[in-house]
């Protein structure tokens, strides 16, 4: 907050909407991307396609007959 308000103190109106916006914009994808990855490694359907991914080759494999 110091730091955008000190930019708008020296800068013309016009330039401090747009970086407050783009500050305001990188926050927000921040916050999505940090909610995205925190959402995916407590759900256990994630931790089961990890397992399924990371598994040995032909371990977990049937043949259907």
């Amino acid at each position: 907050m110091g730091r955008a308000e000190a930019y708008a103190m020296q800068n013309p109106p016009t330039a401090s909407l747009v970086d407050g916006f783009g500050n305001g914009l990188g926050y927000g994808a921040i916050l999505m991307v940090t909610a995205f990855v925190r959402g995916c490694l407590v759900q256990e359907p994630f931790l089961v396609f990890l397992s399924f991914l990371l598994r040995p080759k032909g371990v977990g494999t049937r043949r259907m007959a």
